[in-house]
C-alpha cells in the first residue's frame, strides 16, 4: 500500500505530456494549463477539449496483433524451447551441480548487466532495432548452444539468451508505450502474461517430442528457424516510430561512460518513485515465482500421491491462467494501487493456508488435502490477476521523453530480472 501511494488510476485519461516533466512527482504540481485540470490524487489530467480526449482513449488491439503480439508468441515458445532440456543437456559435460547451476544463473546474470545498454540504444534508435537485436542474441545463443562441447560455451548461450529476453522485454514495453494509451496498458501488458503462460505450456511439450524422435540438437535448430522468422515478421511489421516521441533533444550514442551518467542522472532524478516501485516489483516477483516451488513440496511433505499432488498444482495454474484478463481489467479500471495490494493479499492467505497445512501432524487426510488445493488456488487467483502489474507500473513511471523513458524502464527492470535469477 505505502510502497505503490502515487501509482496512478487510469481510466479514460493520459497523465500529461510534459517533456519537462521527469519525475512522475513533478505532475501534481501542475494545477491548471489551457483550460486543463490535474486530479492531484491519482496524478490525471482531465481536459474539456473532446478532441484530446477521443485522442487519448481511441485505440485498437489490432495494432498490436501483427507487430508486437505475433512476434511475442514465437520468440517466447522458442526461449521455452531449451528450458526443460537445459539440466539433461548440461550433465552430458559435467556431473557437478553446481556447475549446473552456474549454467542456469548465467541466464539471470546476463539480462541484469544487459539493461544499461539496452536502455541506451533503446532511447536513440527506437524499439525496432532493440527488437532486431534481441533476435540477433537469442539466435546466437542457440547457434553456441548447438556447437557447444563443454560447460563454458553452455554458460556463453545462457548468457546471450538473457541478454536477449533484457532486449526483449524492454522493445516489446517502448514499442507498446508508443502504441498503447495509458487507459489500455494493464489489459495489453496482461496479455502478454497469458502469451507467456500459453508458451510455457506448448514449448516443453514440443521440445520434449523433438528430443524424443530425432535429437537435442534439434531443439537448437529449431531454434534458429524460429529465431529467422521472428526477425523477418518484425522487419516487416514493427514501425520505426510508431507513436510520438516528445523529446526536448537529438542524440546519437555516446561513449559507454557518458552513457553511464545519463543513467546515473536518470535514476537520480526517480531515485523516490524508482525505489519504491522497484522494491515493489522486486518482492511481487520474488513471492510469485515461490509458489511454484512451494505448493509442491508442501504437498509432498505431507504425503500426497504424486496425481494428488499434480492435480493441486494443475488447479492452481489452470486459475491463474483464468484470472488473467480480470487483472488486466482491474489495472485500468480500479487502479494500479488496488490490484497491487489485492494481489499480494490473496497470496499471502494461499502461503497462510499451506503453513498451517506443512505445520499438522495429521497427515495425507482429506482436510489437509482441500486446505492445500484452497491454498493452490488463492496463489493461482493472485498470480493471474497481477499479470502485466509490474510492465504497467514501470510504463507509468517511465514517463513519455523518448530518451528518458527507456532509461528508466532499463532502471526499472532489474528489480523483476534479479528476483527471477
Amino acid at each position: 500500500y505505502f510502497l505503490m501511494n502515487t501509482s496512478p488510476r487510469i481510466q479514460s485519461m493520459e497523465p500529461i505530456e510534459d517533456p519537462s516533466i521527469t519525475d512522475l512527482s513533478d505532475e501534481v504540481d501542475i494545477v491548471e494549463q489551457d483550460d486543463d485540470r490535474v486530479d492531484e490524487e491519482d496524478g490525471l489530467v482531465e481536459t474539456r477539449d473532446p478532441d484530446r480526449v477521443h485522442a487519448q482513449t481511441e485505440f485498437s488491439y489490432k495494432d498490436l496483433v501483427t507487430p508486437i503480439l505475433v512476434p511475442s508468441f514465437i520468440y517466447t515458445v522458442e526461449r521455452e524451447l531449451v528450458l526443460p532440456i537445459l539440466p539433461l543437456f548440461a550433465s552430458k559435460f559435467t556431473n557437478n551441480n553446481m556447475l549446473v547451476g552456474l549454467i542456469q544463473s548465467a541466464y539471470g546474470f546476463g539480462g541484469v548487466i544487459s539493461n544499461f545498454p539496452a536502455g541506451s540504444i533503446t532511447s536513440i534508435y527506437g524499439a525496432k532495432v532493440v527488437f532486431a537485436l534481441a533476435i540477433v542474441f537469442e539466435c546466437s545463443a542457440a547457434i553456441v548452444g548447438l556447437v557447444a562441447n563443454g560447460v563454458w560455451l553452455l554458460v556463453l548461450s545462457r548468457f546471450c539468451s538473457g541478454a536477449s529476453m533484457t532486449f526483449f522485454q524492454l522493445s516489446r514495453q517502448v514499442y507498446s508505450m508508443e502504441v498503447v494509451p495509458g487507459s489500455f496498458r494493464g489489459r495489453v501488458f496482461s496479455g502478454f502474461g497469458a502469451i507467456r503462460r500459453v508458451s510455457a505450456l506448448v514449448a516443453p511439450i514440443l521440445g520434449g517430442v523433438l528430443i524424443e524422435y530425432y535429437s537435442t540438437s534439434t531443439v537448437f535448430i529449431i531454434q534458429v528457424v524460429m529465431c529467422t522468422v521472428c526477425f523477418v515478421w518484425g522487419g516487416i511489421f514493427m514501425k520505426s516510430s510508431p507513436g510520438k516521441n516528445i523529446s526536448t533533444e537529438v542524440r546519437e550514442l555516446e561513449s559507454p561512460f557518458d552513457e553511464a551518467k545519463r543513467f546515473y542522472k536518470a535514476s537520480k532524478e526517480n531515485f523516490y518513485n524508482l525505489t519504491r516501485l522497484a522494491t515493489y516489483a522486486f518482492l511481487l516477483v520474488m513471492i510469485r515465482d515461490a509458489r511454484i516451488f512451494v505448493v509442491p513440496v508442501v504437498a509432498s511433505h505431507i504425503g500426497f500421491s504424486a496425481a494428488k499432488v499434480g492435480l493441486c498444482v494443475g488447479l492452481g495454474f489452470g486459475l491463474d491462467t483464468l484470472t488473467v484478463p480480470l487483472g488486466g481489467y482491474i489495472l485500468d479500471r480500479f487502479g494500479r494501487k488496488t490490484n497491487g495490494c489485492l494481489t499480494p493479499m490473496l497470496m499471502g492467505f494461499g502461503f497462510l493456508c499451506l503453513g498451517l497445512v506443512a505445520n499438522t501432524s495429521l497427515g495425507p487426510t482429506p482436510t489437509n488435502y482441500t486446505l492445500v488445493c484452497i491454498s493452490a488456488a488463492l496463489l493461482g487467483i493472485g498470480n493471474g490477476l497481477s499479470s502485466g502489474l509490474v510492465y504497467t507500473i514501470g510504463s507509468d513511471f517511465a514517463g513519455t521523453d523518448r530518451h528518458s523513458k527507456a532509461i528508466c524502464l532499463a532502471a526499472f527492470q532489474p528489480s523483476q530480472i534479479s528476483a527471477d535469477w
